[in-house]
């Protein structure tokens, strides 16, 4: 056993004093302050184990996780929840590549298509939401995970040769922005071609969008968090003053990690403000709440093994999802598009959101990721590309 720190000690007692065998413990994948992941074998089986203080996440993952289980979307297996402060969460390993800019457009239009089928899982009660699944937009048949079958076998979702290479697609050229990053050490992981990791891999990898260590993702609405409920006998705040208070949480915080410029902020804001204001409101579904292109794991056979990392998953709209997925991979929208097939109204959502979802979305991984010692160059790079960029059009 290789030296860890507290929170997989305390991980590891609160499995062994339920009676579980725990072995072979790897170095910690994830070593934040009250949250570790780390790899071990348990009762004899290749697991991933999580050790959160923040007990909502894993109950959140675990909850999940048992909901896409039942409607066979694949997800590592649950082996074990055991709550509490720290709770831990036990899963079994995928092991995969994650999906990444060398990979086939046909491999992402199967990501489209499987987050299609987690945007279709019925919430039940654990999300606050009815036993039917589907937001705004995402059709009725895909519903169930048999509808999803039907579709694909329908021919519906084309697969061409696996061995195409994606488009890089291209980026003009943006005036200049002043930052800080160079001070920070740059440490951002590049997408490198079959790169193998498993389920759990990526903790908070580049995607994140925490500002934070409170797990925060866009729309999450958690208690204690920029777009959660007001108080009891106040009127429920809308999406798009949720998003505006999210928003205005991100500027300050990339204010005072020396971030973004006064000019820069108001730049963000002045593209931000005017889409939340005239926001169209939409019915939302079970979202991953973490889809970055690290968490869907591509097997041998060039097809999604398992999604991972659902500690986020809630209540939202499903194009903050899409825009995840796509963040720093925006050339392979179309090809995601094509699997996931959306509804006409979903479709004007995404012309309307995915660009400012994925703004606030770089704002808010370059601020978790100064205030946790990592490089946020990559993200302040892709804001100084998109706010200044000409209107872009998405042929759908």
């Amino acid at each position: 056993m290789v030296d860890v720190d507290a929170s997989v000690h305390a991980g590891i007692s609160i499995l062994e004093g339920h009676g579980r065998v725990v072995e072979e413990v790897g170095r910690p994948r994830v070593n934040l302050s009250g949250r570790s992941v780390f790899d071990a074998t348990v009762d004899g089986r290749a697991a991933v184990v999580k050790v959160d203080a923040t007990w909502s996440r894993t109950d959140a993952e675990a909850a999940g996780l048992r909901i896409a289980r039942k409607h066979s979307v694949p997800v590592p297996d649950l082996l074990d929840y055991i709550g509490g402060t720290p709770a831990v969460l036990v899963m079994s390993k995928v092991v995969g590549t994650q999906l990444n800019a060398f990979l086939s457009s046909a491999i992402w239009r199967e990501a489209g298509f499987t987050l299609r089928r987690i945007h279709s899982l019925p919430p039940g009660d654990r999300f606050g939401g009815a036993q039917d699944g589907g937001g705004d937009g995402v059709e009725a048949a895909a519903g169930t995970e048999a509808a999803a079958a039907s579709t694909e076998q329908a021919g519906r979702i084309e697969r061409p040769e696996w061995g195409e290479r994606s488009d890089w697609g291209e980026r003009s050229e943006r005036p200049e922005w002043s930052e800080r990053s160079e001070s920070l050490g740059h440490s951002a992981q590049s997408d490198q071609p079959e790169r193998a990791v498993e389920s759990g891999r990526s903790g908070r990898s580049d995607q994140s969008g925490r500002s934070d260590q409170s797990g925060r993702s866009i729309q999450s609405g958690r208690p204690g968090e920029p777009g959660q409920a007001g108080p009891p006998g106040r009127p429920e705040p809308s999406q798009g003053e949720r998003m505006a208070v999210w928003t205005e949480s991100e500027m300050t915080r990339s204010r005072e990690n020396g971030l973004l410029s006064a000019a820069q902020r108001r730049a963000v804001r002045g593209l931000l403000d005017p889409v939340w204001r005239n926001m169209p409101e939409a019915k939302p579904c079970l979202v991953h709440g973490d889809a970055q292109a690290d968490h869907f794991l591509v097997g041998p056979d060039r097809r999604i093994a398992g999604v991972v990392d659902f500690g986020d998953v809630h209540l939202g709209d499903p194009v903050t999802d899409l825009a995840v997925l796509t963040l720093l991979h925006p050339g392979q929208l179309e090809a995601v598009l094509t699997g996931y097939r959306p509804s006409r109204s979903t479709r004007e959502r995404i012309k309307a959101l995915i660009e400012p979802y994925r703004i606030l979305r770089h704002v808010a991984v370059a601020n978790w990721k100064a205030n946790n010692g990592l490089d946020p160059a990559p993200h302040l790079s892709a804001l100084r590309a998109r706010v200044f960029a000409e209107p872009r059009t998405i042929h759908l």
